[in-house]
C-alpha cells in the first residue's frame, strides 16, 4: 500500500503512468481521468468524468480525494 498527499505533481505523474485506467474517489463516488487528451488542472482542482452522472465533467479538489487506482495499482491518500 502506497500512502502520500496529492496534488498536482502527483497527478502529471501518475498520468504519465497510466495506460488504460484512471479512477479516482472521493467520499460520493467515483470518478475517471481521460488518458488521450490533456487533462484541465490548477494547483487546486481538476476535471474529471462523473461516471455515476453520465460521463458528464466535473470539479474535483484534490484534497478531497481519498483513493486512486492506475491501470492495476491502488494508492491511499493522506
Amino acid at each position: 500500500m502506497r500512502v502520500f498527499i496529492f496534488d498536482e505533481d502527483v497527478l502529471k505523474k501518475l498520468l504519465i503512468e497510466a495506460t488504460y485506467r484512471f479512477l479516482v474517489f472521493d467520499e460520493k463516488g467515483s470518478y475517471s481521468l481521460p488518458l488521450n487528451y490533456n487533462l484541465t488542472a490548477s494547483s487546486r482542482h481538476f476535471l474529471a468524468n462523473d461516471q455515476s452522472n453520465g460521463g458528464e465533467f466535473k470539479i474535483l479538489k484534490y484534497s478531497s480525494i481519498k483513493r486512486i487506482i492506475v491501470d492495476d495499482k491502488e494508492f491511499f491518500l493522506s
